[in-house]
């Protein structure tokens, strides 16, 4: 009975060895709103950050401005066919530490592009870069929950 015991007391231990994130994930995984300045200003978004194994999972929600269907905005809602703006899936997200990074595919107008993100975590705040098509720019972030 306590050759059992211990069994299922090692698997257990092991099995939260192999799931349980490490302490550089922690501080990553949850909900941000972050901010960079866009090509037609000030460009809010949401990040969800989870983990799948070893890598960065998660979602990037653009969010519309005041007047364009956004939060306040008596605007048009979406566009074309209207509705929330979609949530872009993340790839490529790794950990080292308290650095991160991942891309994403952005669709506008028929045309596809990538932005890559990478940047640092300390505490509540994040900070880092978006590498896009038209140039590198900054980005913050602040933990939402």
């Amino acid at each position: 009975m306590k050759v059992r015991a211990l069994m299922l007391t090692a698997g257990a231990m092991i099995a939260m060895a192999v799931v349980s994130p490490t302490k550089a994930a922690t501080q990553v995984v949850g909900t941000w709103e972050l901010s960079a300045e866009g090509p037609r200003g000030d460009q809010r978004m949401v990040l969800v950050l989870g983990m799948e194994g070893d890598a960065v999972a998660g979602t990037l929600t653009m969010q519309r401005p005041a007047g364009r269907g956004g939060p306040g905005g008596g605007g048009r809602r979406g566009g074309p066919g209207g509705g929330d703006p979609p949530d872009i899936n993340l790839s490529d997200g790794s950990i080292d530490g308290d650095t991160f990074s991942f891309t994403v595919t952005m669709s506008m107008r028929g045309n596809s592009f990538t932005q890559a993100f990478s940047g640092t975590v300390s505490g509540d705040e994040m900070s880092g870069t978006i590498s896009t098509p038209r140039g590198d720019r900054p980005f913050t972030g602040k933990r939402t929950d």
